[in-house]
C-alpha cells in the first residue's frame, strides 16, 4: 500500500511540474515579450566553406518560468538549400531566470559577384512569452572588397604629360569579371593645391 502511495505521490509531482505548459492557470499572469534582433555577417572568402550568422532572441524581462519559441528561416535576396545559406526551422527554449537564447544559421561562400544580401529569421510562435518583433534580418556583406591603392607622380616639365597609376585590388580572385565606375575629384584646398584643368586633367 505504502509503494502505490509513493508512485502516486510521483505522478502527482510530474503532472505538477509539466501543468504550466498544459494549463493556462500555472503561467506567468504577465508574460514577458520575445524578440528577434537583426545581424550581419561576412561571407567566407572560400567557396563552399561555411561561417554562422547569430541571432539573438531576448525577452523584455526575465521569465518566471521556461520559455519556448518557434522560429524559421525566409529567403530574401540571398537563396536557402545550401546556396547562401542552409535553411532550418525549430525551437529554442529560454530557461527560468534568463533572457535570451542563440539560433546559428550557416551562411555558404562562393566566388559570385552577388554584393550585399539578405535572408531572415521569423519567430512563428511562443509559449511563455508574448512574441514582440519577430523578424530579424542577416545580412551576408561580400568579402571581395574593392579597394583602390594611393598613388604619386612627378610633375612634369611645363607643356608635358605624366601619368598617374592607382591600382584597384579585391582580397580574392573572382570567377565573373568585375566592373566599376570612376572619377577624379579635387582634393579640400587644405590638403592639396592641384585643381583639375590646371595641374591634371579630370
Amino acid at each position: 500500500m505504502l509503494s502505490k502511495l509513493l508512485s502516486v505521490a510521483v505522478v502527482a509531482a510530474v503532472v505538477t511540474s509539466l501543468g504550466a505548459f498544459a494549463n493556462p492557470a500555472y503561467a506567468d499572469p504577465v508574460q514577458p515579450t520575445v524578440s528577434v534582433g537583426d545581424t550581419h555577417v561576412v561571407e567566407p572568402t572560400q567557396s563552399e566553406a561555411t561561417t554562422a550568422v547569430d541571432f539573438v532572441i531576448t525577452l523584455d524581462r526575465a521569465a518566471t518560468g521556461p520559455v519556448f519559441v518557434a522560429y524559421r528561416t525566409r529567403r530574401g535576396s540571398a537563396y536557402g538549400r545550401g546556396r547562401d545559406f542552409y535553411a532550418t526551422s525549430g525551437l529554442v527554449g529560454i530557461s527560468r531566470g534568463q533572457t535570451s537564447a542563440h539560433v546559428h544559421v550557416r551562411v555558404r561562400g562562393d566566388r559570385h559577384n552577388e554584393g550585399v544580401e539578405t535572408f531572415d529569421l521569423e519567430l512563428t510562435r511562443a509559449q511563455g512569452a508574448t512574441l514582440a518583433d519577430s523578424l530579424g534580418t542577416a545580412t551576408i556583406e561580400p568579402p571581395f572588397a574593392l579597394t583602390l591603392g594611393h598613388a604619386s607622380v612627378l610633375e612634369p616639365n611645363a607643356g608635358n604629360y605624366g601619368a598617374a597609376e592607382v591600382v584597384a585590388s579585391l582580397g580574392a580572385p573572382m570567377k565573373v569579371p568585375v566592373t566599376f565606375g570612376w572619377h577624379t575629384d579635387a582634393p579640400p584646398p587644405a590638403s592639396a593645391p592641384a585643381t583639375p584643368g590646371n595641374d591634371y586633367l579630370p
